[in-house]
C-alpha cells in the first residue's frame, strides 16, 4: 500500500485528503485528512517526508509557517490529525518557501526560502530535536544591498465593506509616517493566487536609490484566505477588487505613509485590469499608474486568441494537480469523474493504450490563466489546475470574470470595464482641476495571451474622451504607452529587455511624482 497525497479546496481550505492506491489491483480508496487550525489560515503547501511525518505550510494571515503532524500510525492518523494536534512550529519570517526537500529516511531537510529583502535562502532543518531550529546552508547575497537598513511588516487596513485586507509594507528602517515618502503600491487579485513576498531586484534599487517603500496588497479575488477569499473577487463581486485597491491606497495615506501625489499603483495582466479600473473609478487618489499587459475590454475579451475557459460546474476544485484531471501515481493514470462530499468519489483506471492519450490531452487543455509574469519583479505565482468541467472554445477567463454574451454577466462586465468606463473627472463635480494621473500603459507586441489590442484600444480612448482639445483640457498629465518589440506576455525576455523596461517604467514614475536620485 503507497499513498499519494493532494489538496482540496472546497469547504474547507485545510481540507488534505489521502489516496490509498494499490498498485496491484489498480484500485483506488480515496479518505479525507481534516487537519484542524485556525479557520484563516490557508494551507499554502504540504510536503511528506518520511513515513512518520508531513510538513504543512499555512499562511495565516499571509505569513508563512510550517507544521510537522505525527503519521506514525496510520489508523489513528486521521483522528489525531482531525484535532489539530501540533508536535512542533518552526519560526519562519515574513516570506515565501518555494521548496522543501528531504529523503524519507532522514529527519533532516532542507527549506528553500525568500522575501522581499532575500532574494533566496536555503535553510537546513533537523526535525530529530525536541525544538527544531533553522540554520542558514546556503545565501545568495547582492553586493551593495545591505537587508538590514530596510523592514518588513504586515498591516491590515478596512475596505469599503469592514472586510480587513492585509497588506504588506516594505521600506527603510525608522521612517517618520509624515506624508512625504513614494510609495509603490502593488495589486493582483484574481484567480484563486495568492501575492506571497518575493525578492525584486528593481523594487530594492525603488527602495535604496530612489527613497520609495513598496507595499503589496492581498486583496479579494486572491487565494490567501482560501477559496472563500477567491469567490469574494470574482464574477458578480469583482468590484470587491478595486475597492480593495482603492481602500489600500486611503489607508496609505491616511496613516501618513504616503500622499496622493506621490502613491504609485502597478499591476500586470489582471492587474492591469486592477489598475486601470482604480484609475477611472478614483483618478485623484493616484499620483502614477503602471498597467502592465492589462485586460481593458471586458465586453470583448472571450473573441481574442487564447483559448479557453473553465466554467465549474461545482465548486470543487483540485490543486497542483493536471487539467484533465488525470493523477500519475504508482505508475498508473486515473482520470477523477463525478463529485461528491468535497472530494471526487469516481475514478477511472485508463488502459496502458489511454494513458499517453490522456496526459496529451491535459497539456492541450490546459488553461492560461493571466498571470503577472515575474520577470519584472512582481510575484510569482504557480500555475493553479481546475477540474476539468465545461469547456467553452474562445471564452477565456470567463471563470473569473463572466462573458457578456450572457445577459446577467454583462451587466457585471460593462459597471467596471475600463475601456467603457473612461469619464472626464473634471465633470463629474469634483472640487479643482481633478484629471486622471501620469499613466503609462505597457504591452507587447506578440502578446498572445492579452492581446495588445487591450491597451491600445484604452490609450486610444483616453485620448479621445480627455484631450479632445489639447488647448482646453484640464488633462495635463500624460498618458503613454510602452509596446516591447518582439515580445510576448512577460516570459522569456532577455536580461537587457527585463533591464530596459523596468527603467523605463521606474524613471517614468519618478519624474511623474518629482522624486531625485539617492547615491
Amino acid at each position: 500500500m503507497r499513498d499519494a497525497y493532494a489538496r482540496f479546496d472546497k469547504g474547507c481550505m485545510n481540507l488534505a485528503p489521502t489516496w490509498n492506491t494499490k498498485c496491484a489491483t489498480g484500485k483506488m480508496s480515496i479518505s479525507g485528512i481534516k487537519i484542524n487550525s485556525n479557520e484563516n489560515d490557508a494551507m499554502e503547501r504540504n510536503d511528506v517526508l518520511s513515513e512518520t511525518n508531513i510538513l504543512i505550510c499555512y499562511m495565516p494571515k499571509t505569513e508563512l509557517r510550517m507544521r510537522r503532524y505525527d503519521m506514525m500510525n496510520k489508523g489513528t492518523t486521521m483522528r489525531s490529525l482531525a484535532t489539530g494536534e501540533l508536535l512542533h512550529g518552526i519560526p519562519i519570517d515574513i516570506g515565501s518557501v518555494n521548496g522543501i526537500t528531504g529523503r524519507r529516511g532522514d529527519s533532516e531537510v532542507f527549506v528553500e526560502f525568500s522575501s522581499f529583502l532575500t532574494p533566496g535562502i536555503v535553510y537546513r532543518c533537523d526535525l530529530s530535536s525536541g525544538a527544531p531550529e533553522m540554520s542558514i546552508y546556503r545565501e545568495i547575497t547582492v553586493p551593495g544591498f545591505d537587508r538590514t537598513d530596510f523592514k518588513s511588516k504586515q498591516v491590515f487596513y478596512p475596505s469599503k465593506d469592514g472586510t480587513k485586507i492585509p497588506m504588506f509594507v516594505v521600506s527603510r528602517k525608522k521612517i517618520v509616517l509624515d506624508g512625504s515618502h513614494p510609495a509603490l503600491l502593488f495589486g493582483y487579485g484574481g484567480f484563486g493566487m495568492s501575492t506571497t513576498p518575493q525578492f525584486s531586484t528593481a523594487r530594492v534599487v525603488l527602495m535604496r536609490n530612489l527613497g520609495f517603500m513598496t507595499c503589496v496588497a492581498n486583496i479579494r479575488g486572491g487565494g490567501e484566505y482560501g477559496e472563500d477569499w477567491h469567490k469574494a473577487g470574482s464574477l458578480a463581486n469583482k468590484q470587491n477588487c478595486f475597492d480593495d485597491f482603492i481602500a489600500a491606497g486611503e489607508f496609505l495615506v491616511s496613516a501618513g505613509y504616503t500622499s496622493p501625489s506621490r502613491l504609485c499603483i502597478e499591476g500586470g495582466s489582471n492587474g492591469g485590469l486592477l489598475v486601470a479600473a482604480c484609475i477611472n473609478q478614483r483618478p485623484g487618489l493616484f499620483g502614477c499608474a503602471l498597467a502592465h499587459v492589462g485586460v481593458m475590454d471586458m465586453l470583448r475579451f472571450h473573441k481574442f486568441t487564447i483559448g479557453f475557459a473553465c466554467r465549474l460546474s461545482s465548486e470543487n476544485r483540485i490543486l497542483f494537480v493536471s487539467t484533465v484531471v488525470t493523477l500519475s501515481c504508482m505508475g498508473l493514470r486515473f482520470r477523477l469523474l463525478g463529485e461528491g462530499g468535497g472530494i471526487p468519489l469516481a475514478y477511472q483506471v485508463l488502459p496502458p493504450a489511454q494513458r499517453e492519450a490522456a496526459v496529451g490531452e491535459g497539456r492541450r487543455r490546459r488553461p492560461a490563466v493571466p498571470s503577472h509574469h515575474a520577470a519584472d519583479g512582481g510575484p510569482r505565482r504557480p500555475r493553479r489546475a481546475v477540474a476539468h468541467a465545461q469547456v467553452h472554445p474562445g471564452r477565456a477567463w470567463a471563470c473569473d470574470f463572466g462573458c457578456s454574451e450572457k445577459e446577467e454577466e454583462f451587466h457585471w462586465l460593462i459597471k467596471y470595464s475600463p475601456l467603457h468606463n473612461v469619464r472626464r473627472p473634471w465633470e463629474k463635480g469634483a472640487a479643482g482641476d481633478q484629471q486622471y494621473p501620469p499613466t503609462m500603459l505597457l504591452t507587447a507586441d506578440h502578446d498572445d495571451r492579452v492581446v495588445p489590442s487591450h491597451t491600445l484600444k484604452f490609450l486610444a480612448t483616453m485620448q479621445h474622451v480627455l484631450c479632445r482639445s489639447v488647448e482646453q483640457s484640464p488633462q495635463s498629465n500624460p498618458i503613454v504607452a510602452r509596446i516591447d518589440r518582439k515580445s510576448g506576455h512577460g516570459c522569456g525576455r532577455s536580461t537587457q529587455k527585463i533591464i530596459d523596461e523596468a527603467a523605463d517604467r521606474y524613471a517614468f514614475a519618478a519624474k511623474m511624482m518629482g522624486v531625485s536620485w539617492i547615491d
